[in-house]
């Protein structure tokens, strides 16, 4: 159930299994949230990564990947 998934573990809100809502507001410039899009912070040189940034669950380690080849300058 929901709440087995949650209590097992706490990333799943909901026993959401996806990191997260899945609706069009928590995509593209909007995940994780408006105005942090893709992997930047407020904080510098601080970035955000995993299946809660863009471009969302599903997709492994792609965040990582891509952050990796934007601060190389690939």
């Amino acid at each position: 159930s929901p709440i087995d998934l949650e209590r097992d573990n706490p990333n799943l809100i909901g026993g959401d299994s996806l990191s997260g809502s899945h609706h069009l507001d928590q995509f593209f410039l909007f995940r994780p949230a408006f105005g942090h899009s893709r992997w930047k912070t407020p904080v510098a040189q601080l970035y955000m990564v995993g299946a809660s940034t863009w471009p969302g669950a599903g997709t492994g380690a792609g965040s990582g990947f891509m952050l990796a080849k934007e601060l190389a300058g690939l």
